[in-house]
């Protein structure tokens, strides 16, 4: 069988709504625990002894096992908090040194643990009747305590499945706490049991006296914990919404959640199946609230989405909320033809879709409506970046931005305009730009990208200039190779594949 554990240090309370199955405050004429046994250890018991008293107050005392008389300082247990039955100074089972102890009564100062004498403390306290678990899971422990030792000096906690007859360690030594704090344990193994029962034991393996205040316990409890549940709210503002969107979304709970739990938005798919669910947003905590969630941009049209809240530990799956809407965005998409020649036509294109296309550019340039508009008579001020915003039906919109290059493409007015060429064009690697032996020396090659970066230059330096696009790192696409002699430019445009 598969053994869950799980152990939680805080000041928190079982919660009103848990079954309890068993509990334990000390504060009767009676009580449910047998002191001082050794069941779990084969060795001699030392000095120190099991008591359920309400003693508090430190002093100092003589010990005189070492053989001289040494005065020892013992100092106060701390006062119980709000929480603890009969707080601040209701009996506890708590281990005293027997130099403190006559006949199991404390006699004088409080007196705490003592290992000078003897190693291996082995005293125990066991419950001295049965819980039946039958037919139960979660079967959860709890109890107050306080602990000064270390590692040489701390408390364990044990179990017996069959009445007593034997006892199993439960994993987790306990120590270095100065105040008193609540401890909780969780086992599978105590599930669907008829006869189980705990014990506590205080190990001492200091050579002399062990920190001060030893072992303290009170308000044992065995119970199963009020079932949990997560409730997903209405979410602020309410759908529907775009893809991008955000907002807030409440959660209510019931039962409790360990300290680092994460509660977690999911989003469905657009039917409301959660096999595949989106994760939209998440909160560290114990307590309800809310979570700030953000639609997915790239979230698909659909009226059937589901949103629910989950947490992490316990593992619980809260309620739904929807169906609801979510509208996926508008893709722009937007391009151009260019590079272009001063006194070109620009031509803007966008993406074909059921959406309202609203251009805005260089040159305080703006045009409404229009998906697809053209700017007549270019000049070289209207290179630069062009956006379009997209707006559907359902008022979600999206941007995209193509940059125009607009060049002064002045020709070159000789007999050696018809002799400048490229070749070969389109071109897959190595190309030859060419031009007459009357220009060497004279002409400045250029090669411009599709964004106005200058891509490479040179002065030709002899009539054909050969250019390794790869080296250059020219990416598939149009260039335009501007050829400048005696201050008059020629474009010609050049294809990368």
């Amino acid at each position: 069988m598969k053994k869950l554990f799980t152990l939680l240090v805080c000041s928190a309370f079982i919660s009103a709504q848990a079954q309890v199955l068993y509990t334990e405050n000390f504060n009767g004429g009676s009580h449910t625990f047998t002191l001082n046994s050794i069941d779990v250890s084969s060795t001699a018991v030392g000095n120190n002894q099991w008591l359920v008293n309400n003693a508090y107050s430190g002093g100092t005392v003589i010990e005189t096992c070492t053989g001289f008389d040494i005065p020892i300082n013992i100092g106060s247990t701390a006062s119980e908090p709000a929480g603890i039955t009969g707080a601040p100074s209701s009996n506890y089972l708590h281990i005293c040194s027997d130099w403190g102890v006559t006949a199991g009564v404390l006699n004088g100062n409080f007196q705490a643990a003592d290992g000078s004498c003897q190693f291996s403390e082995g005293y125990f306290a066991r419950m001295t009747s049965d819980i039946s678990t039958t037919g139960q899971t979660g079967i959860s422990m709890s109890f107050w305590y306080l602990l000064a030792g270390g590692s040489n000096s701390f408390g364990e906690v044990y179990y017996s499945t069959n009445g007593g007859s034997s006892w199993s360690l439960q994993t987790g030594n306990i120590f270095n706490q100065n105040t008193w704090v609540q401890a909780t344990y969780v086992n599978a193994l105590w599930d669907n049991q008829a006869t189980l029962r705990f014990g506590f034991k205080f190990v001492n393996n200091t050579t002399f006296s062990a920190s001060d205040p030893a072992f303290c316990i009170d308000d044992v409890s065995i119970f199963i914990p009020a079932s949990s549940t997560i409730t997903t709210g209405t979410p602020t503002p309410a759908p529907a919404y775009c893809a991008g969107a955000t907002f807030t979304l409440p959660y209510t709970l019931s039962g409790s959640y360990t300290v680092g739990n994460v509660f977690t938005a999911q989003l469905s798919d657009g039917v409301g199946g959660f096999a595949s669910p989106t994760t939209i947003g998440s909160v560290t905590t114990t307590s309800a609230g809310n979570i700030n969630c953000t639609v997915p941009v790239g979230a698909t049209t659909g009226v059937g989405y589901m949103i629910r809240v989950i947490s992490s530990t316990p593992s619980i799956t809260g309620t739904t909320y929807g169906p609801f809407t979510i509208n996926a965005l508008p893709i722009p998409a937007p391009s151009n033809t260019g590079p272009y020649c001063a006194g070109a036509t620009i031509s803007l294109s966008s993406a074909a879709g059921s959406a309202d296309y609203d251009w805005t550019g260089p040159v305080s340039y703006v045009q409404n409506n229009t998906q697809n508009p053209s700017i007549v008579s270019s000049t070289t001020a209207m290179s630069g970046v062009y956006t379009v915003t997209a707006t559907t039906s359902a008022s979600c919109s999206a941007t995209g931005t193509t940059v125009v290059s607009v060049l002064d493409c002045s020709g070159i007015e000789d007999s050696y305009l018809d002799q400048v060429g490229i070749f070969p064009n389109p071109s897959t690697d190595v190309f030859t730009i060419s031009i007459p032996d009357a220009m060497v020396n004279d002409t400045r090659l250029t090669i411009i990208n599709l964004v106005g970066e200058q891509v490479y230059s040179t002065n030709a330096s002899q009539a054909k200039t050969l250019i390794n696009s790869q080296s250059l790192g020219m990416k598939a696409g149009i260039y335009l190779v501007q050829i400048n002699y005696n201050n008059q430019n020629k474009v010609l445009r050049l294809i990368v594949r």
